[in-house]
């Protein structure tokens, strides 16, 4: 099997440049990266500053990211660097599928690190359940994050609605409605109501 590179520069690039010349590309794309899904520092700094005028209602262009980037921008390049990116970008039209390509390459390195991790927890002299609550520890993680960027969970987002049957369950409720078909089912919803 050939090995694979875990970076698209060209994506990276693109999807940078495609903010800098479209005033509206940020909102296509900003729930599915964020600054650590660039592989350079330059990249990273650069969409951090997008992200900052962004959260302040100000426009992205070239200009603007410059100066939100302050000092930091000579250490990249300069704003030379920056002209080339908007430059280099034919249209912003693929902003959102650039930052597919960004996040799904972060994603495939960010498991490769903890392939890693999991191959230096197997050297390790702990119990082997131990060894396998924390790999799937660190996979599920990654697939939480990688599911959820931008949006919240849905454990966060069920957990007011799922308040009253907490309670319900919590107690131990008398039963009160009308039998299911399946004893453990209708002892978990209380039975069946008019309501439900």
């Amino acid at each position: 099997m050939m090995a694979r590179s875990l970076v698209r520069h060209e994506a990276e690039e693109s999807l940078l440049g495609g903010l800098l010349i479209s005033a509206d590309a940020w909102d296509r794309v900003a729930t599915l990266v964020g600054a650590e899904d660039f592989v350079k520092p330059a990249r990273r700094a650069v969409f951090r500053a997008m992200s900052r005028l962004a959260e302040q209602n100000q426009p992205l262009d070239v200009i603007t990211v410059a100066e939100a980037m302050g000092a930091d921008i000579e250490k990249f390049g300069g704003l030379a660097w920056l002209w080339q990116l908007a430059k280099d970008t034919p249209s912003a039209a693929n902003v959102g599928h650039y930052a597919a390509i960004v996040r799904e390459f972060s994603v495939r390195r960010r498991l490769a690190e903890i392939g890693t991790q999991c191959a230096e927890l197997a050297l390790g002299d702990e119990p082997v359940p131990d060894l396998i609550d924390k790999a799937q520890g660190l996979v599920q993680s990654l697939a939480t994050g990688a599911a959820y960027r931008g949006r919240k969970a849905p454990a966060i987002c069920c957990q007011k609605s799922s308040m009253p049957w907490n309670s319900v369950l919590s107690r131990r409720a008398v039963f009160s409605g009308c039998r299911l078909a399946f004893r453990r089912w209708t002892r978990f919803c209380m039975g069946s109501t008019p309501a439900s």
